[in-house]
Formats: C-alpha cells, sequence, structure tokens
C-alpha cells in the first residue's frame, strides 16, 4: 500500500484491474471503483477508508503516546513495536510520530554484538537520532556501551543525559568525562556499572553533586573495584543498592552521610566485613528496609553490627551454607535498635537451640510476615516450633503464642526420618485460622539423618488464595537432594 500512495495518480489508475472492484487485504474494504472513484481515492494520500486518516494532527499524537508499551523502565528499539512501528506506516503517520516528542523520551541502548565497531557506531547514531526527536523533554535513559579502542561514543549523545529523570550508565570512562559536574536538574533515579579502575584514570571524577531531586542509586558490579571515585548527595537519598560492597573506611563514611536512607541494599563481594576490631553502629533513623545478600558466607560476618535503624519495618538476609546463628546474627540488632519489625525473611542460616528461636520471637512482637528458607540441621524437634506458634487459651481465658500478630508465615524445612511435625502443623494452623491470610509450608522428609542425603518431596500445606482455608497436598515423589 505504501507503494500506492508514493505513485502518481495517472500511473495507478492506469494500472488497475478490469474487474471494477480493488481489493485491500488487512483491515481494509473491498471497494467498488469506477475511473473517476478511482481517481478520487488513489490520488488522495493515502488510500485508507478509515477513520485514523481524518484524524487532526495533535489527536493522533495523542493515540500514538497510547501506543507505547510501558511495561519495562525503558524503551527497546524495535521495528514491530511503537514507535518506530508508526513510522513504517504511511508518510503522514511517519511524520506524525518523528514530530511527537513523547515518543521519544524512553530509550534503551544495548545489543550483546556491541563489540563490533559497525553495530557500535550503527547503534549509537540511533541513540543520538531518536532522542534528538524528544526535543527538550525530561528522559528515561539507559546506555550500555562496551569500551572499544579506538571507538568513541558520539559527543552529541551526552548531551542529551544532563535531561534524564532515570538514568542507567554502564559506559567507557572517556564519556563519564563530558558529565563531569554537569548539572542533572532534573535526575531522580540513577543507576551506575562502573569500568574497571585500569580503564578509569585516578583524575576522573564522576560528579552528579548538582542533582537536587536525586533520592535512588544504584551501583552494579563493584566487586574487587574498590570504593568508585562519585561525588553525590549522599544525604538526600532514599534508596540505595550496592553490589559488590566492600566495608572499607571509604565506604563505611559514605553510609555515615546517607542519613535519609529508607531502603537500603547490599550485596557484599568480600571475605569479611569487620574494618578496624568492632564495628560502631551507623544511625539511620529512617531506614525501614534491609536487605543484605552476601555472595560468600564470610561476606556476612558482622553485617548488622554496623546498623542502628530503630524504623526498621522490613528485614531480609539471604547467605550461602547453613553455618550462621540465626539468633546470634539477628538478636543484637534488634535490641539495639529497639525497632517494631513487620516482615522478617531469612535464607541460609541454622537454629542451634529451640529457645534461640523463640528469644528472637520475643523481640519481634509486632511480627506480621515471616518467611524461612534454607534452615540448616537442627538438634531439636521441628514440632516444637509449630506448638509455640498455636494459639493457647489459660485458665484465664487469655490467649497467648508466639508472634500474636503474624499474618503470613512461609516455611521451607527439611526434617530428620524421625521427626514428624504433621500434627503440630495442622493445630498450629486450626488455632489461628482467622488471623492467616498467606500461608506456604513445604515439609521435606530426608531418608537419611544428614542434610545432603535423599529427600522426599513431602507435604504441603498452603491458602491457595487471599486467607481462606489451608489445603494439605501430598508430594510423593522421590528427588535428589
Amino acid at each position: 500500500m505504501a507503494a500506492l500512495t508514493e505513485t502518481y495518480a495517472d500511473t495507478a489508475i492506469s494500472s488497475l484491474p478490469q474487474p471494477e472492484t480493488l481489493r485491500l487485504t488487512g483491515n481494509f474494504l473491498s471497494i467498488p471503483l469506477t475511473d473517476k472513484m478511482g481517481a478520487k481515492y488513489i490520488a488522495g494520500p493515502p488510500v485508507v477508508l478509515s477513520s485514523a486518516g481524518k484524524l487532526p494532527m495533535e489527536m493522533l499524537s495523542e493515540v500514538f503516546i497510547h501506543c507505547l508499551d510501558h511495561s519495562e523502565p525503558y524503551t527497546t528499539p524495535n521495528v514491530n513495536s511503537a514507535p518506530l512501528l508508526l513510522t513504517r506506516v504511511c508518510k503522514t503517520w511517519r511524520a506524525c510520530a518523528t514530530m511527537t516528542p513523547c515518543l521519544w523520551t524512553s530509550f534503551k541502548l544495548y545489543n550483546p554484538t556491541m563489540e563490533f565497531r559497525a553495530v557500535h557506531d550503527s547503534l549509537t547514531s540511533l541513540a543520538s537520532l531518536w532522542l534528538e526527536r524528544s526535543g527538550a523533554r525530561t528522559l528515561s535513559l539507559s546506555l550500555t556501551i562496551p569500551f572499544l579502542a579506538g571507538a568513541e561514543p558520539p559527543r552529541s549523545l551526552s548531551t542529551h543525559v544532563p535531561r534524564s529523570r532515570h538514568l542507567h550508565l554502564s559506559v567507557p570512562a572517556s564519556l563519564y568525562t563530558t558529565l563531569h559536574n554537569v548539572p542533572m536538574l532534573f535526575l531522580e533515579t540513577l543507576s551506575i556499572t562502573f569500568p574497571c579502575q585500569a580503564d578509569f584514570p585516578e583524575s576522573n571524577l564522576i560528579t552528579f553533586s548538582q542533582a537536587p531531586e536525586l533520592r535512588s542509586l544504584v551501583i552494579e558490579d563493584l566487586t574487587n573495584k574498590g570504593l568508585p571515585r562519585l561525588s553525590l548527595p549522599w544525604s538526600q537519598l532514599t534508596e540505595l543498592r550496592v553490589d559488590g560492597f566492600e566495608p572499607t573506611k571509604g565506604w563505611l563514611e559514605v553510609l555515615r552521610e546517607c542519613t535519609a536512607l529508607k531502603s537500603c541494599t547490599l550485596i557484599p563481594g568480600g571475605e569479611v566485613f569487620l574494618v578496624g576490631g568492632e564495628p560502631t553502629p551507623i544511625a539511620f533513623p529512617e531506614l525501614e528496609t534491609l536487605r543484605i545478600h552476601p555472595k560468600r558466607v564470610l561476606g556476612f560476618i558482622y553485617a548488622l553490627d554496623h546498623f542502628d535503624v530503630p524504623a526498621l519495618r522490613h528485614l531480609e538476609i539471604s547467605i550461602p551454607g547453613h553455618i550462621v546463628p540465626l539468633f546470634r546474627e539477628l538478636a543484637p540488632l534488634l535490641k539495639r535498635s529497639e525497632c517494631q519489625l513487620e516482615s522478617l525473611s531469612v535464607n541460609g542460616f541454622r537454629i542451634d537451640a529451640f529457645q534461640d528461636f523463640t528469644a528472637l520471637c520475643e523481640l519481634m512482637p509486632s511480627l506480621k510476615r515471616l518467611e524461612i528458607d534454607g534452615i540448616g540441621r537442627f538438634t531439636f524437634r521441628s514440632k516444637q516450633i509449630f506448638e509455640a506458634l498455636t494459639c493457647k487459651v489459660d485458665e484465664h481465658g487469655l490467649t497467648s503464642c508466639l508472634l500474636p500478630r503474624l499474618e503470613a508465615f512461609n516455611l521451607h524445612l527439611s526434617v530428620g526420618p524421625e521427626d514428624f511435625p504433621e500434627d503440630a502443623i495442622k493445630e498450629m494452623f486450626d488455632s489461628r485460622s482467622s488471623g492467616f491470610k498467606d500461608a506456604d509450608i513445604h515439609l521435606q522428609r530426608r531418608q537419611h539423618d544428614w542434610i545432603a542425603s535423599l529427600v522426599n518431596k513431602g507435604t504441603r500445606w498452603y491458602t491457595p488464595g487471599n486467607g481462606g482455608t489451608v489445603v494439605k497436598e501430598n508430594l510423593d515423589e522421590i528427588i535428589g537432594a
């Protein structure tokens, strides 16, 4: 059809078929034609009998904006989706799309073949053209550009970065130098993957200090790279995530500046979290969510000793190994902070004694959600856990149990061949049926009394919806642990 719209009317009319009907496929109708009618419809661009062709340019632009896919934070260029698809229909749509800046305010530059010079130059040029069409509007921009000897990103690309509201950078050091101390007046979220220090001269300092709206910072892949030379308004950050965090003196000083944090995620990449003797806790008066996921078990040692978090509501810790005692690590933090924890998710710990579990629960009287996975072997019967969580009425008519406000309980537990907690689990659910909104307990039984032995898929108790009756499901297939 595009060929017809770009052909002179007389040529098109002379080529009409003898049967006086022109059939257009797709979403268009079959149209009976005479010579005059053919001249009328083919001479006028485009040959389309749809309401979209009659819309004013302003209204068509509004329709185009609703064609964008907002499921991802950044738009990856694709000729089969908006906005590029809209430029391939006809001249009118192409002109309208290219003159609608809102269509071009989100862009993701990434391709695994960019290590080839031709692909590198082509895609960086596309990025510059795309962003030019956005006019002066704020951007959501993600740039992942590999370092290639003798190849530099176009300088025009760096001129668009200061307009970013959401920005992800994984680029050569040369691009960072063009951004040195440039005002970022609209920047709210920043994600950075730093180049290796060998490719990053000591004299280079990445400065985003003139970013008054910056609230969220993500630093990726810092393992073995040390503290990046980064100047930021740390005191105004409310969200921080660092992958490859190392507890050096410099990093701890940075954390002390982050007094406004509400959410913090640290992924230690080193071996030991302790620096210069016993840690001095850092006060985070507004921190509500803390996540720590070390890549190695020794990266967790003393991790929580760096935090004093009176406003903490959600704590999530996942470590490898099943060798770190749960009570020893969590109890000092809860005692020091005197926080009202509402959600706890732990993975990879061990429980040394039942008294440790009860003592920990007593430090969390406001807990509403408890998730435990990957618990290593413990020396007491798992039945005791469920008995302690069962609501009991004493002789005075008072109800008592551990974690009285618990609404969600997810537990993945592997028990020995002589441990039979099934009746205690049923009794716990019966006593708290009105309070549970979400439950999922997966009980695996080992055939021998060691952790790595063959296990049965076991039994699962769960609530199929948001609250309601607990369902019991037997899973009897044998698998290798």
